[in-house]
């Protein structure tokens, strides 16, 4: 356990747990302590697809080399809710490298479903596809 004035950190082999607090004063004048804790899991692993345990080298993007000035930078793109039900067509799109490696959120596929049933349906052939690195994580 390590601590700081307003921080304290709790290392466990599977939970890293992070709790941070201050003072704040009401209307009245009371003071009232402020506590806030966050935890992250270190036994959970970054998911699967078709069958096989992700890691971080698959998350690693291609070097496309500096010397075409015009090249786009690589980046993993996270769609929200409203890009999945309105710009599918586009994301489906074959054509354009810098739409090859996309993260689509457990929550946001399920409102999607929620939503568009036919959308979401695109949206899990387009998870499936083996040609690109389209990954489903749970957040």
């Amino acid at each position: 356990m390590q601590m700081n004035n307003n921080h304290v950190v709790l290392a466990n082999a599977a939970v890293v747990a992070e709790t941070t607090f201050h003072n704040r004063r009401t209307r009245r004048g009371h003071v009232l302590r402020i506590v806030e804790e966050s935890y992250l899991r270190t036994d959970l692993g970054l998911g699967s697809r078709h069958g096989r345990t992700l890691g971080v080298a698959d998350f690693k993007l291609p070097d496309l080399g500096s010397g075409n000035s015009a090249s786009i930078p690589l980046a993993w793109l996270v769609p929200d809710t409203n890009v999945l039900l309105h710009q599918l067509d586009l994301l489906e799109s074959v054509g354009c490298p810098a739409l090859d490696h996309i993260v689509v959120l457990e929550t946001v596929a399920d409102e999607v479903k929620h939503n568009n049933l036919g959308a979401y349906k695109r949206l899990q052939r387009l998870l499936a596809s083996e040609s690109r690195k389209v990954y489903s994580i749970c957040m």
